[in-house]
C-alpha cells in the first residue's frame, strides 16, 4: 500500500468517525426511542471504521517487517566488516626516532586502524550504490528491448496489412480481367439461329 492510499484511508476514517459522532448524539437525543435506522447506520459505520483501522494496522506491520529486514541486512554487513577487522593486529612498539621526531608509534597504528574502518564503511556504502545503480541500467535495459519488440512487432503488423492489401489488389484486377475477356467472348459469338424444317 503507498503512501498516497494510506493517506486516503486515514481520510476516509476521519470522515466515518465524524459520521459516527453524528449518529450517537442523535441517538442519545432519542433516547430509547432511537430510529433502527440510526441504530443500524451506527453499527454500519463501527464496521467500516474497524476495517479501515485494521488495514492501516495491516500497512504498519508490513512497513515494519520490511524495516527490519533492511536492519538486519545491515547488521549481517557490519558483523562482516567487524568480523574483517578483527583480524588486524595492532601491536605496541618501541619508538624509533629521527632526528627528534617519531618514525613509527601506537599513535600512528591506531590512525591507521582508523582509516582502515572508514576505507571499509565507505566501501559497504559504495557497493551498494553499485548494486542499486546496475540493477537500475538491467531495469532501464529490459524497458528498452521490450518497446524495441512493440515497435518491431507493429511494422511486422503494417507489413502483414500492406502484403494483404496488395494482395487483394491483383485478385481485384484478375477478376475484373476475366470478366472483360469473358464479356468480349460473349459479344463476339454469333448468336444461334433456329430455323424449323418443312413439312414432309
Amino acid at each position: 500500500m503507498n503512501a498516497d492510499e494510506v493517506e486516503h484511508l486515514r481520510e476516509l476514517l476521519k470522515i466515518h468517525k465524524k459520521r459516527l459522532n453524528v449518529l450517537e448524539e442523535q441517538a442519545a437525543k432519542y433516547g430509547i426511542n432511537c430510529p433502527p435506522e440510526i441504530k443500524i447506520e451506527i453499527e454500519d459505520i463501527q464496521e467500516q471504521i474497524a476495517r479501515f483501522e485494521q488495514q492501516l494496522q495491516g500497512n504498519l506491520i508490513q512497513s515494519y517487517v520490511q524495516g527490519r529486514e533492511t536492519l538486519s541486512q545491515f547488521n549481517r554487513e557490519m558483523d562482516s566488516v567487524s568480523h574483517s577487522l578483527s583480524k588486524v593486529v595492532v601491536e605496541e612498539k618501541r619508538t624509533y626516532r629521527f632526528f627528534g621526531l617519531p618514525i613509527w608509534s601506537v599513535v600512528i597504528s591506531r590512525t591507521i586502524l582508523t582509516s582502515l574502518i572508514l576505507i571499509a564503511v565507505v566501501g559497504v556504502g559504495l557497493t551498494l550504490q553499485v548494486q542499486q545503480r546496475a540493477q537500475n541500467a538491467a531495469l532501464e535495459s529490459m524497458t528498452a528491448a521490450a518497446q524495441a519488440a512493440q515497435t518491431a512487432a507493429a511494422r511486422a503488423t503494417a507489413q502483414a496489412a500492406q502484403t494483404a492489401a496488395a494482395q487483394a489488389q491483383a485478385t481485384a484486377a484478375q477478376a475484373t480481367a476475366q470478366a472483360q475477356a469473358t464479356a468480349q467472348v460473349a459479344q463476339t459469338a454469333q448468336p444461334a439461329t433456329y430455323t424449323p424444317m418443312p413439312p414432309p
